[in-house]
């Protein structure tokens, strides 16, 4: 236990054992069990130094002070001077999880000791030329620095490394082309200059193309099965085999190479080109520039040109363009996704998932469309084995896992550029080659958990034209809660995370659960979707910012987001809000039951006016039928008993006799008729027969008469009572032929459940017979037929018969002809009561 002051020390205490003292060496000696004070006379040391701060690691304590710093080790019960650092104006110490002291400078930033291995010799430093105030490290092991006047900066554990030309760095340019890890461990990256870099265990070797100087990409480097490599510069494909060996110039500049059936293959501007061993004499298999060559699972083996994608299949003949569309473009890279698939690269469709079966294309998946945001400009492809696929875009590198979720590593995360050409992931490291150098990216820290909070820091969104925006930073999380106005759109919801190392780079998990609004704000959507329906809406997004959409939907919404790291750790501390979208007074529950209320009440009454109505309407229906029937049935007997006065003069009882008995029974059929409005057709014809042996008697050889079609209607289809009979009775007296033998034939058809009845006589004709009446006094209306066409009427507006009348005169449809056609057509089927008529 030790208290100090700017005057030195002022009191210490042991426990026992004592862990660590942290004051100097020199005044320890002169100090006893239970000195309560130190007198400044005695130390030199204390005499001429003021006390700043002081740090410990196990038992070594860093003691500053206004000169400079001094390290001691507590060891065998006393106190040991191990180094000293002059001219330093040190501000605060520190002691990271790791052990080393950390000392923060007015003038020099911050510095690093590794006190263990060099004492205070050898700092590393940190934002040279910052005046650096505080040091902290937070629980992910993050070291951040607080300054006074340029805010705070911190240095992620495990930082990204970046090879640059430099000291520290075998680079020769910047610009690194291609990178790749060969099968003995070593990683192997070719710049634009035509340098090769090996790396293992931190070493780096440097291989240079020494034959080609000036302008000469190396673009691809090859594993080969004995841990050597193959490299394809723009000027020839060097193999590293006891030294470097130019295997084979061409007339073009190479684009891509690759290793099948025992021979290399190698695509330039010119054509496509195998050999085997040296490559003494290489064949050319096709024209055209080709550039990427690969064999797939299958043995199969494709190459990409400007215009398309080619098989070996039919030795590069077809182009798999022609067949499906995406594939019609400039083929940039081919990779192995799986056993029958492959990843190709297009700068027109971007990334394309190709199922391939024996060297054909199969089908094409444009993996754009299944993302939220296309993935654009993609320089190369790399393929992991657990069918992750890993992209270097002009926008940094861009990952896709099995399941579409798809993450984004850029400058933000410490890339070097984020024009990458070349990526590789080797287990849980991130290797990028960019236009500024190389990038070294740990993308899974070891014993990463999810120890780190979500936090849903602010909301914004517009109330009519005005930009509104809440703070959440300062509020606790369980406290989150927030109501808007009716009316407010763009409704964003910024979240973060507080785990420092990912700088940003990370994926937000939501769900948005529906609850009720209070009372006096409750809508219909929002009951129906609380009480019965699964209102819960989750998504993933990848950035800081949830878009509710333009307009929002009056509700109660518990919004619960969780963060996840690139590689897949969820936060175990999530957040969450209610956000409550009030509704306008007209879009409330109550104002909706109240006019539906009204609405239903204007119907009800509406409903029960019409229905009276119709009532009214139907009853007045049937009493004008019955009213026509008992009209018609008097008109009936008049006409016979006009008729039986001709058997009188002259004589003749046989004739009158059977007249008046086929009358009277006629006449008690017609009075059983009159009470329905529907009768079997066997009835019908019985009637219609009966009625016309009548009418032959009264006119004898001078009338004849023929039914057909009789055989092809059922004798039980329902017929029109009554109807029949006014046409029969107008044909029999105003249908006479005025010379010769009057003719009168009826013909049955039925049709698609319509029945047809055409009466066709060859008297005068219709027109005539009207003149003739005019003609002849005193000239009465005809009753018959204008009953007929009410009774028809109401037929149709109470049984929905659609009951037809049509009549014809045949002198003026045939020339030299004359006569009438009368036709009878109705619905055999659906014959009821119609609604209106019934109510």
């Amino acid at each position: 236990i030790y208290k100090m002051s700017n005057d030195g020390l002022l009191d210490i205490r042991f426990t026992t054992p004592p862990p660590f003292l942290s004051v100097s060496a020199e005044t320890i000696r002169k100090l006893k069990l239970g000195v309560k004070k130190v007198d400044r006379s005695e130390s030199d040391f204390f005499s001429k130094t003021r006390h700043v701060s002081m740090a410990q690691s196990g038992n070594r304590v860093l003691y500053l002070y206004k000169e400079g710093l001094l390290l001691l080790e507590y060891k065998n019960g006393e106190f040991k001077e191990i180094d000293k650092m002059l001219g330093v104006m040190p501000a605060t110490a520190f002691t990271d999880s790791e052990g080393r002291f950390w000392v923060s400078n007015n003038d020099e930033g911050a510095l690093c000791f590794d006190h263990q291995k060099d004492g205070l010799k050898h700092p590393q430093r940190y934002l040279e030329g910052k005046r650096v105030s505080q040091i902290y490290e937070d629980r992910e092991k993050n070291i951040w620095f607080s300054t006074l006047h340029d805010g705070a900066y911190t240095l992620p554990k495990n930082a990204v490394q970046i090879y640059r030309i430099g000291k520290n760095s075998p680079l020769l340019s910047n610009n690194v082309v291609s990178i790749c890890k060969l099968l003995d461990g070593r990683v192997a990256a070719g710049d634009d200059r035509g340098h090769i870099y090996l790396q293992r265990n931190g070493v780096w070797e440097v291989v240079t193309i020494k034959e080609y100087v000036g302008y000469n990409r190396i673009k691809q480097i090859l594993p080969l099965p004995d841990s050597t490599w193959m490299a394809v510069s723009d000027k020839a494909i060097i193999l590293e085999k006891e030294g470097i060996l130019q295997l084979a110039n061409s007339v073009g500049s190479y684009k891509s190479a690759s290793l099948h059936n025992g021979k290399v293959w190698a695509g330039t501007s010119l054509h496509l080109m195998n050999w085997e061993g040296n490559g003494a004499n290489p064949k050319v298999v096709t024209q055209g520039r080709t550039m990427v060559v690969f064999p797939d699972a299958q043995n199969n083996f494709w190459i990409g040109k400007l215009d398309g994608l080619f098989s070996e299949k039919d030795d590069f003949k077809k182009s798999w363009g022609n067949v499906f569309l995406p594939l019609a473009s400039r083929i940039l890279d081919i990779k192995q996704a799986g056993k029958d698939e492959l990843w190709v690269a297009t700068p027109d469709y971007g990334l394309l998932k190709v199922i391939v079966k024996k060297g054909e294309v199969v089908r094409v998946d444009i993996i754009n469309d299944k993302l939220a945001e296309p993935i654009e400009n993609i320089q190369t492809i790399f393929a992991e084995a657990n069918g992750s696929v890993w992209l270097a875009t002009n926008k940094g590198v861009f990952s896709i896992d099995p399941n579409w979720v798809v993450g984004h590593h850029s400058q933000i995360n410490g890339l070097a550029s984020d024009d990458v050409n070349a990526v590789f992931v080797d287990q849980d490291t991130l290797w990028a080659a960019t236009v500024s150098g190389l990038s070294k990216l740990l993308l899974r820290q070891n014993g990463e958990t999810g120890e780190f909070s979500t936090r849903i820091v602010g909301i914004r969104y517009l109330d009519g034209k005005y930009k509104q925006y809440f703070d959440l930073t300062n509020e606790s999380p369980s406290r989150h809660k927030i109501s808007l106005p009716a009316g407010a759109t763009m409704l964003e919801v910024e979240l973060a995370s507080l785990h420092y190392r990912t700088r940003g780079n990370l994926q937000f998990e939501y769900s948005t659960q529906e609850r009720l609004l209070p009372f006096y704000a409750l809508t219909f959507g929002n009951v129906i979707n609380c009480l019965f329906s699964k209102n819960i809406k989750t998504d993933t997004i990848q950035g800081s910012v949830q878009n509710f959409g333009l307009s929002l939907t009056p509700g109660r919404f518990l919004n619960s987001t969780t963060a996840i790291l690139p590689g897949g750790i969820r936060s175990t501390q999530p957040d969450q809000i209610f956000i409550t979208v009030m509704p306008y007074w007209w879009q409330t529950l109550w104002v909706m039951l109240l006019a539906l209320s009204l609405v239903a009440v204007f119907i009800i009454r509406m409903f029960k006016a019409r229905a009276a109505f119709l009532k009214l309407q139907s009853t007045a229906a049937e009493l004008h039928l019955q009213a026509i029937k008992s009209q018609m049935n008097p008109h009936f007997v008049g006409n016979s008993i006009n008729a039986i006065q001709q058997f009188f003069y002259p004589p003749d009882p046989e004739k009158a006799s059977m007249y008046i008995s086929i009358f009277s029974d006629l006449l008690r059929r017609t009075m059983a008729f009159s009470e329905v409005e529907f009768i079997p057709f066997k009835d019908e014809l019985k009637y219609l027969k009966d009625y016309l042996a009548m009418v032959e008697l009264r006119f004898g050889e001078h009338f004849s008469y023929s039914i057909l079609g009789v055989e092809g209607i059922d004798p039980q289809a329902k017929f029109p009572a009554m109807v029949l009979q006014p046409l029969l009775e107008n044909a029999t007296i105003h249908g006479l032929s005025p010379e010769g033998i009057s003719k009168l034939t009826v013909l049955f058809k039925m049709d698609n459940n319509r029945l047809t009845c055409t009466l066709t006589d060859n008297g005068v004709g219709m027109d005539e017979s009207l003149r003739r009446k005019r003609l002849k006094p005193p000239n009465r209306p005809s009753k018959g037929l204008e009953l007929l066409e009410k009774k028809l009427r109401m037929l149709n507006n109470l049984y929905n018969a659609d009951i037809k009348l049509v009549t014809k005169d045949i002198g003026k449809l045939e020339e030299g002809k004359h006569g009438t056609e009368v036709t009878l057509s109705f619905l055999t089927s659906g014959i009821r009561k119609s609604k209106s008529a019934s109510i």
